[in-house]
């Protein structure tokens, strides 16, 4: 089983002194003081990357304010009425899912990973950090950088956003970005279409964990790293 994750949250982690595209160590919380979750999303699929269910959670804001509500459209007032809990979310769903899991997709899946780590940081839900640890993850920004081969204005091959490579596969544009239910639909329907036509070469077979443990430990330790 893969999760696909996105997470939109009230701003970036502080990234001063760090090498662009590496995102602070999720214990050092001050530096995700101004990236804190507000909407959680999981999308769950089989070994095959057919749809099985998602979970989507707009998360009750503890202590903090929501400056971008522009950016994603959730509110203070939306967070304080509609907000779910993020130790229900966390403990009830996300390390349930994570106990049947292998796989973690997300498009820049260090900033997802090291923004819910914190969370759960804060929070002393260190079991779940380590179960989160056992899985290989699967960064389609990286994946697909080498594919898209879009020049950035150094020369160089530039990440690709989760719109560039929809508009790859698709030919037009996403709807709804920055929301991260829409996010994590746009992202499985990229990676399931890639996967189909053998362009993205994902293998999350049980029975092909061992070739594909290998193919992943470069991604993997790049991603820990980084966040």
């Amino acid at each position: 089983m893969a999760l696909f994750i996105d997470t939109e949250t009230s701003g970036l982690p502080d990234t001063r002194n760090l090498r662009w595209g590496v995102y602070p160590y999720y214990r050092d919380l001050e530096k995700y003081d101004g990236a804190r979750i507000v909407q959680f999303s999981i999308l769950i699929t089989d070994t095959k990357f057919k749809y099985e269910d998602v979970k989507d959670y707009i998360i009750k804001r503890e202590g903090f304010e929501i400056m971008n509500e522009n950016f994603h459209g959730i509110s203070n007032e939306i967070s304080d009425t509609v907000g779910v809990d993020f130790n229900t979310v966390a403990v009830d769903i996300f390390y349930e899912l994570l106990k049947k899991t292998t796989h973690i997709v997300a498009h820049n899946v260090g900033f997802d990973v090291g923004v819910i780590k914190s969370e759960l940081h804060r929070r002393n839900l260190q079991f779940i950090i380590d179960e989160l640890d056992k899985k290989t993850l699967l960064c389609t920004m990286k994946h697909m950088k080498p594919i898209l081969k879009i020049i950035n204005q150094y020369g160089n091959y530039k990440n690709p956003s989760l719109n560039e490579i929809y508009k790859y596969n698709f030919k037009t544009d996403v709807e709804n970005a920055h929301n991260s239910l829409y996010d994590v639909y746009n992202l499985h329907k990229v990676v399931e279409h890639m996967y189909k036509n053998n362009t993205l070469k994902y293998d999350i077979d049980i029975s092909n964990s061992k070739r594909q443990i290998k193919q992943d430990t470069q991604t993997k330790h790049e991603t820990q790293q980084a966040v």
